[in-house]
Order: C-alpha cells, then structure tokens, then sequence
C-alpha cells in the first residue's frame, strides 16, 4: 500500500502524517506536504548518509544506498530504474529522466533518518517522494518480516509523483486521482484491493470522493480503503475512454491551466459527480452489499468446503502412500527372489566345480601308456 503526504513536497508509501485538512483534499498537489511545510519546500535539505552508506552519481541520479547490507537488492533496484521510469514515462507522454536524488534505505527507520528534516517520512514508509525537489526515497525492507514487499514497484509509485507532477506542470490534482494513478503504474497489490474494497461494501460504508479524500487523514482500515477505492476509480476512468487519447487530453488540459473538473469534461465529455455516481453504481455492481451474517455464513461456508478438500486431499494422499508402498513391497519381493535365484545358481556352480575336482582327483595319475609299435618290428626283435 502506498501512502502520500499531502501539500507541497512529499508523497510517501506508508502511514499518514495525520495534519491533513479534509477541506482541501480535493484540490491538491502531487507534490504537497503539510501546510506547515509550503513555504520551506523549495529549501528542504537532506540529511548527511548515515554510516555504511555511500553515494555515486548516474547521469542525472544522484544515488545513496547501503554500502554493505543488502547489496544484491540495491544493485537490482539501481538497474531497474530506466525499465521502471519507462512505465510511468510512456503513459504520461514523457521522455528522459529528470535529475532526482534517489536515496535506498536500508529499512523504514533509515529512510525516515534520511528524509528531509523540514519534512520527515512518516513512520513506518517503505517509500516517499518530494517531486518538486527531485527527491525519492525507498526502502529495501519493510517493517515487518512477513511483508511482500517489493522495491521495484514502491520505485514506480514514487515515481508516478514525479512524472505527473511534470506532466502537468505542477496543476493542482485531486489527491484520489493522484494515488490511484500510481497504483495504476505500478500494477500493487490488485488482489488486495479487491478484498479491502468488498470488506467495505459489506460494511455499508461510504466510498464516495469526500469519504475518500476524509480516508487519506486516516490512521485505520479507512487509509486502505482510500487507497483501493482510488486505484479503483482512476481503472473505472480510463475505462471510458476508446482510446489512451483521451487520457493524454485529459493531460495536456491540465497542463494548459485548466482545473480538475474542467479539464474532465473537455477530455472524457462528463464533470466529477458524474464520474463519482457511475463508478459507485457499478462498484454496488461488482460488490453488492452483505449482511455480516451473510459475511459469517460465507465465511463458515468457504471453511467448510476447505476443510472437506483439505480431507479429501488427505484421503488421496494416504491412497498414494499405501499404493507407493504396496509397489514398494512388490519391488523388495522380486529383489528377493532375484537374490535367492542368484544364490541358489552359485551355491549349484560351487556344488558342480567341487564335483568335478572330486573326480579329476580319483583319476590314477602314473598309470602306464601302451606302447605301439611299427608292423614288422616284433619279429625282428626274436
């Protein structure tokens, strides 16, 4: 899951920083921090490397990541940074790699000691950006030993920030649009989503825009909600469109000055609440509401038919084991047999060569040899 900071400078995978103000949320910045933070943006200053940390430059990357720890994942999320910067660079109609200061964090905590100190990551973040700074961080782990987490796509997210903020040059953007598109780009956690936005209809709860943008300032289930619900609708908006045309319209109308909702119409033909009541119309759709007994009973039912594959599985399994073996008995008898045969055709081999020594033996070794000999000689010898 990614989470931004809002107003002039940060956009961050993690936690929020909890000083959103609901009000504004619908008109915001890809680039934006808290409002404390606005007029000190332009001057954020990153913090020294900590220890076993060090930097190069690559073309325009101005790059710091651990020198020892984790190099083989360093080095991969390095190499992947064109292949990623092409995703978000393709659909957003742009073409090289802006100068960026890319710091990869060791774990969550790092990155949050790497951060600018004007306008620190929020806890627990695996990645944050500052696009009008030029600045992205990353964490190579994540807080949690369990989590799925992976770099590449926590890189295009934050990547997302930077290109779109280019791509509009700096126009103010609704905040759902603005997450949801880099979900988009980075194709996070789809599964997940789903899930997280049926728990939500079946809970009856609200997924209009305001509860959306309202969910961003969350710290619960309702920040996942918000994050599921955008990539959902920017899905459901270029989905409208025949053709990517649109989308690059929708743009360039951006970029020319126009506000969020004018550009929409100029581009897709329809304003927001429009867009907001056929997407939740076809949100009811694919997720109809459930009772919680319903939940329950879905639950109990979907255990029930595991636990009777889970059985049978067993059951298969055992009848595998006991044909296995049966095959495996069969093979050791023969084995037997042939050890048996083979024994028993030594032991007649050793009986017959005995025999045969036994009568070689017996044999009288000086009897004499009859002498023959020539006709006519025994005459001759009288």
């Amino acid at each position: 899951m990614a989470s931004l900071g809002v107003p002039d400078g940060a956009s961050g995978n993690g936690q929020e920083h909890g000083e959103h103000e609901p009000s504004v949320a619908r008109n915001e910045t890809p680039v934006d921090v808290p409002a404390a933070w606005r007029d000190a943006e332009t001057r954020l200053e990153l913090p020294p490397p900590l220890p076993n940390y060090q930097e190069s430059i690559e073309g325009p990357i101005r790059w710091l990541y651990p020198s020892h720890a984790l190099k083989k994942e360093s080095a991969a999320l390095r190499s992947a940074l064109p292949r990623a910067w092409r995703v978000v660079a393709s659909d957003l109609g742009l073409d090289a790699l802006p100068p960026l200061h890319i710091r990869l964090a060791l774990n969550p905590e790092h990155l949050r000691q790497l951060s600018p100190r004007r306008a620190r990551a929020p806890e627990f973040a695996v990645g944050v950006a500052y696009p009008r700074a030029g600045i992205i961080l990353v964490s190579l782990s994540a807080e949690a030993p369990a989590t799925n987490l992976d770099p590449e796509k926590v890189l295009i997210h934050e990547l997302s920030h930077v290109a779109l903020r280019i791509a509009v040059d700096g126009r103010p953007l609704p905040r759902w649009f603005v997450e949801g598109l880099a979900i988009h780009h980075a194709e996070e956690n789809h599964l997940r989503r789903i899930t997280t936005l049926f728990a939500a209809a079946a809970r009856g709860e609200p997924l209009d825009l305001d509860s959306i943008n309202r969910g961003f300032s969350a710290r619960s289930h309702q920040v996942n909600e918000a994050y599921a619900a955008s990539a959902d609708l920017v899905r459901y908006l270029r989905a409208q469109a025949a053709d990517e045309e649109v989308f690059t319209a929708l743009l360039a109308h951006l970029r020319e000055g126009h506000d969020f909702e004018t550009a929409l119409r100029m581009s897709y033909g329809f304003d927001l609440e429009t867009l907001e009541r056929a997407w939740l119309t076809d949100l009811r759709r694919r997720f109809p509401r459930i009772s919680l007994e319903g939940v329950s009973m879905l639950g109990f039912s979907l255990a029930t038919l595991l636990a009777i594959a889970a059985g049978w599985k067993r059951i298969r399994r055992k009848k595998k084991r006991l044909r296995e073996m049966a095959a495996e008995e069969r093979l050791e008898e023969e084995r037997r047999r042939a050890l048996d045969l083979e024994a028993q055709l030594d032991f007649e081999k050793k009986r017959l060569e005995a025999a045969l020594k036994l009568a070689l033996k017996e044999e009288p070794a000086d009897s004499p040899v009859p002498r023959t000999m020539p006709p006519g000689e025994e005459s001759q010898g009288d």
